[in-house]
């Protein structure tokens, strides 16, 4: 989905306000990451519509055509720095507490947009803590969205009333799934009285078609996410693929996707002399993934709500999923996918024989996903991010 793809117009007199100063900060690493397109696409079509924003972010050298776009628009985009090596080094001695430093030329620059509204779009639930506690104590309005909340974030003593206290004091709290929001509660203690869900924009058509691929010459799985087994487990799915019995099945699993782990899972295939599992990289027409593939497969030890997963239901795809994160808000064991209970081989191993034992109805499983999807994600997610926001600015004011 494309920013100029817009379900109506922005016009604030809906909200009572004439022009909105928004500023846009992100935590996220690489401009072509998932968490990154809400933002992003929000702030373009927020400019579009005549309001005044900026943003700041902290990306490699990866090409990002939205940020030309945005400077194109006259989007003040700020460019902040990455961490040197010193400053690498304390952050793994410190952990958490360094997450909480905000160097003082980002908060001077910060101060000087003038802001309506600032939101924070946060990679993931740790970050961003020094941005909201400086916002919080200078009264300035601010909404977080967080993209990964996961077990393995539980704050310190230290850190966790700072972290409730940041999330909190914001006019909104987002969080990409109801998972997320309830294990924030859960590791912070801190019941949210200002949170609610969102979801992430799609790069297929809402009324997507995907025709449904020929089993002739096999059945196809597809692997799509980042090329990271840290957190996608794409080598939990090699090992399972590597069993004898899988071997001398007609399925194959196409990964999809880059990362920096690619070659280590290249070579482990290789170790393991598995050629029903190919690497294809990254593609761009996400539809011509399932006019070619039967189901979706994502192993993860962690998620938020995978982008992957909503695009697989939305093109009539079945789902193959670890029980983390959002993953069965959408995913109904038996009824349009199935699910493992946790990221384990056994685990993993036994949820896809069971679908493999059913593959016969993974047509009709892709149908019903289908259903259940477009019931819980709207078919612009960005424009109604944009009016949450463009509301919450207009209730700042008037208090």
């Amino acid at each position: 989905m494309d920013s100029d793809h817009a379900a109506g117009h922005l016009h604030d007199g809906h909200f009572g306000l004439s022009t909105v100063n928004l500023t846009f900060i992100t935590t996220g690493g690489s401009p072509n990451g998932g968490s990154e397109l809400l933002w992003s696409l929000a702030a373009i079509r927020l400019a579009k519509a005549g309001h005044r924003v900026a943003a700041t972010a902290q990306y490699g050298e990866e090409p990002a055509p939205r940020l030309a776009e945005m400077r194109k628009l006259g989007i003040h985009l700020r460019m902040r720095r990455g961490p040197g090596i010193w400053s690498r080094f304390l952050r793994n001695l410190l952990r958490q507490r360094i997450e909480g430093f905000l160097p003082g030329k980002d908060w001077a620059w910060l101060l000087r947009q003038k802001s309506d509204l600032v939101c924070l779009s946060l990679g993931c639930v740790r970050d961003g803590r020094g941005w909201m506690l400086r916002c919080r104590a200078a009264n300035v309005p601010y909404v977080v969205v967080s993209h990964l909340t996961s077990p393995g974030m539980w704050p310190e003593d230290e850190t966790r009333e700072e972290r409730a206290a940041a999330f909190s004091s914001a006019q909104r709290c987002f969080f990409v799934s109801r998972h997320n929001w309830e294990l924030f509660e859960h590791q912070t203690g801190e019941v949210l009285t200002n949170a609610s869900v969102v979801r992430n924009p799609f790069k297929v058509r809402y009324n997507a078609q995907a025709q449904w691929p020929s089993a002739d010459l096999g059945w196809r799985l597809a692997c799509v996410g980042t090329l990271d087994p840290a957190t996608k487990g794409q080598d939990l799915l090699i090992r399972v693929m590597a069993m004898q019995k899988w071997k001398e099945r007609n399925l194959s699993v196409n990964c999809y996707g880059s990362g920096p782990c690619e070659r280590g899972l290249r070579k482990l295939t290789d170790a393991l002399h598995l050629r029903s599992v190919c690497f294809k990289g990254y593609v761009e027409d996400i539809e011509q993934i399932w006019r070619e593939n039967h189901g979706l497969i994502m192993p993860s030890w962690v998620e938020g709500l995978p982008i992957a997963l909503v695009e697989a239901m939305l093109c009539h795809r079945m789902a193959l999923v670890t029980d983390v994160g959002g993953n069965t808000e959408l995913v109904e064991h038996g009824v349009n996918g199935f699910v493992a209970p946790a990221p384990t081989v056994a685990l993993l191993d036994a949820a896809m024989e069971e679908a493999w034992q059913r593959r016969d109805e993974w047509r009709e499983l892709g149908l019903e996903a289908r259903k259940k999807v477009v019931a819980c994600v709207p078919p612009d997610p960005v424009q109604d991010f944009c009016g949450k926001l463009l509301e919450t600015a207009a209730g700042h004011k008037q208090e």
